[in-house]
């Protein structure tokens, strides 16, 4: 495993950090829930034992599948990352679903729909569209354009519908040319 100390000393090889903090995680396979303490680099989610830990005890790639919400563990309301199809380092993670866990939950999810965007416009040979990665990376926008030729053929408009709720800043959403219809909007 490549172990990754918690500072920014080497930002500028495996990214800036988007959430670090305390988050109530499941104990591998287990109904009981511990404090790790996470860091959300990129996309990549490493996990310490602690603050002070200089080194992470786990590391999981961002999955580029929708955020699962709803799992109830005992009577506790979850939310899960799944396993990445195909990475070895993945696994399936499972943490509390409540309002201290909202803005870690928030930046997950925002760096999970930024991770399938960009792999659906490389996969396609689409141009990745600045405007769209920032909306998907940041709350900070107030308005935002996007163009026909943005939306790739296999990018569900829900991506963007399912990120509003973390857009408090949000004030205009220019549709151009996008030709929508009900099929998008599910």
């Amino acid at each position: 495993m490549f172990k990754v100390r918690t500072d920014e000393t080497r930002f500028d090889e495996i990214g800036m950090v988007n959430f670090y903090g305390i988050v109530s995680k499941r104990r591998a396979e287990m109904n009981k829930f511990h404090e790790r303490y996470m860091v959300l680099r990129g996309f990549d989610l490493y996990w310490y034992k602690n603050v002070d830990a200089k080194e992470q005890k786990g590391i999981c790639p961002v999955p580029s599948k929708p955020i699962f919400s709803g799992l109830l563990v005992g009577n506790r309301k979850c939310f899960v990352l799944e396993k990445e199809d195909g990475v070895k380092e993945s696994r399936r993670l499972v943490f509390l679903d409540n309002d201290s866990m909202r803005s870690f939950k928030m930046q997950v999810t925002m760096m999970s729909n930024l991770k399938r965007y960009i792999e659906s416009g490389v996969q396609l040979n689409k141009k990745i569209e600045p405007a769209i990665v920032d909306y998907l990376k940041s709350k900070q926008s107030d308005e935002i354009e996007i163009k026909e030729e943005s939306l790739h053929d296999d990018y569900c408009f829900s991506l963007f519908l399912s990120q509003f709720n973390y857009h408090a800043a949000l004030i205009k959403l220019s549709l151009v040319g996008c030709k929508l219809t009900d099929q998008h909007i599910e």
